[in-house]
C-alpha cells in the first residue's frame, strides 16, 4: 500500500493568508412615507502573505520569477453607496443606486506557482500569480421596478459598473494541444452590464407560474473584445405548487431553463509588453433546453425531506464554461466536449439546528 505523507503531494500553491478585518455603516433617511434614502460605507484592511520557501526553484512558470517581489502585500479597500427608493402607487416602486466598491486580489492570482485550475473552457490551464497584483475598483449604477399587486409579482433591473484594475490574465500557450499558463494581470478597464426580470402569477391559492430571464455583458476595454467566463442569455419557466395552509408542509416545483446560443467567446492578452494584442480563448456554445423537478415535505418544523430531477427528460447538451479538450480528432474541430450530466436523481434530509 502507498503511503504519502505532506512533501509527496503538492498543489503549486504556496502557504499563503489572507486577513481582512472591516468597518461597515448604513444610515436610512426616510424623506416621507414614500421616499427614502439609504447610504452606507465600509472600509477594510486586507493584508496578504505567501511563504516564499514554498516556490519551486526550478518553476517553469513562463512568467517573471517571483524574487525580488514583495510577498506581504496591504491594501486599503473603500466602498460606499446611495440607493434611492419610491412609491409611485401603492403596486409600483422605483428604485436607483450609485456605488464605489475596491476587492483585493485573491490568494491563487497573486501567489499560484502553476497551480491546475480549469478556469477557462480547455481543461489544461496552469495558474501563475502575480504578488503586485493591484486591487479592482469598481463603479456601479443600477434601476429597478417592482410591482406587487398580491396576485401577480414582478421585478425587472438593470445595472452597469466600470471596473479599474480588472483581474484578468495573459494567456500563453506553451503545447500544441493548446494547454496555456495564465499570468495574473490588471486591465485597465473592464466594463459589465447586463439585466435581469421575473414575474410570479398566482393561479390559485396552490399553484404559481413563473417566468425569470438574466443577461450579463463583459467587455476588456484595454483589447477592445469581450471577457472569457461570462454566460449567455438564460431563462426560466414553470408551474410551482405549495401547500396553501399556514404550515406550509409542502411544495413541488416543474420548470424548464432556456440557455441562448453563446456566440460571444471570451479573449485574454497573449503579450506583456502589448496591452492591445489579444488571442480567443473560448468556443461558441450552442443552446439548450432542459427540465427539472423538485420538492419539499416538512416532516416537522425542522426536520424537512427534500428532493427533485435535474435534466428531467435526459437531454445532451453543454454549458459554456464547461471544459473543451484539444486532442486527436475525436470530433471534427479536434476538440473533446465534457457532456453535462443526464437524468440525475437525488433526494436528502435538512435538520433546521
Amino acid at each position: 500500500m502507498l503511503q504519502a505523507n505532506e512533501e509527496d503531494f503538492t498543489t503549486n500553491q504556496p502557504h499563503s493568508v489572507l486577513s481582512d478585518p472591516g468597518l461597515f455603516a448604513e444610515w436610512t433617511i426616510p424623506w416621507s412615507c414614500y421616499t427614502k434614502t439609504t447610504v452606507g460605507s465600509r472600509v477594510d484592511w486586507a493584508q496578504t502573505y505567501a511563504r516564499a520557501a514554498d516556490y519551486r526553484p526550478n518553476a517553469d512558470r513562463a512568467l517573471p520569477d517571483v524574487t525580488g517581489f514583495n510577498l506581504k502585500q496591504n491594501d486599503l479597500l473603500l466602498a460606499g453607496y446611495a440607493t434611492g427608493e419610491v412609491e409611485l402607487t401603492p403596486e409600483w416602486s422605483l428604485r436607483a443606486g450609485l456605488g464605489y466598491a475596491e476587492r483585493t486580489p485573491d490568494l491563487l492570482n497573486r501567489y499560484a506557482d502553476g497551480v491546475f485550475v480549469t478556469v477557462l473552457q480547455d481543461g489544461f490551464s496552469r495558474i501563475a500569480g502575480f504578488p503586485t497584483l493591484q486591487k479592482e475598483r469598481a463603479t456601479q449604477c443600477d434601476v429597478s421596478a417592482v410591482a406587487d399587486y398580491g396576485w401577480i409579482n414582478a421585478r425587472a433591473s438593470y445595472f452597469y459598473s466600470w471596473i479599474n484594475d480588472y483581474n484578468t490574465y495573459v494567456s500563453f500557450a506553451f503545447d500544441p494541444t493548446g494547454a496555456q499558463v495564465l499570468l495574473a494581470q490588471n486591465t485597465d478597464l473592464a466594463t459589465l452590464n447586463g439585466f435581469e426580470w421575473n414575474v410570479d402569477y398566482e393561479v390559485d391559492d396552490i399553484t404559481t407560474l413563473f417566468v425569470s430571464m438574466m443577461y450579463v455583458e463583459g467587455f476588456d476595454r484595454a483589447i477592445d473584445r469581450p471577457l472569457p467566463q461570462i454566460y449567455p442569455l438564460q431563462s426560466r419557466a414553470g408551474l410551482r405548487w405549495e401547500d396553501p395552509s399556514d404550515d406550509n408542509i409542502w411544495g413541488l416545483e416543474w420548470g424548464f431553463r432556456f440557455v441562448a446560443r453563446q456566440n460571444r467567446v471570451g479573449f485574454l492578452r497573449n503579450d506583456l509588453n502589448d496591452a492591445s494584442s489579444s488571442t480567443v480563448v473560448e468556443s461558441v456554445t450552442p443552446g439548450f433546453v432542459t427540465s427539472y423537478l423538485r420538492g419539499y415535505y416538512n416532516l416537522s418544523e425542522r426536520l424537512h425531506l427534500v428532493g427533485g430531477i435535474d435534466n428531467l427528460f435526459d437531454r445532451n447538451y453543454l454549458e459554456h464554461l464547461d471544459r473543451r479538450l484539444q486532442g486527436p480528432p475525436v470530433t471534427p474541430n479536434g476538440v473533446t466536449a465534457v457532456l453535462s450530466p443526464g437524468f440525475t436523481a437525488y433526494a436528502g434530509l435538512e435538520w433546521e439546528i
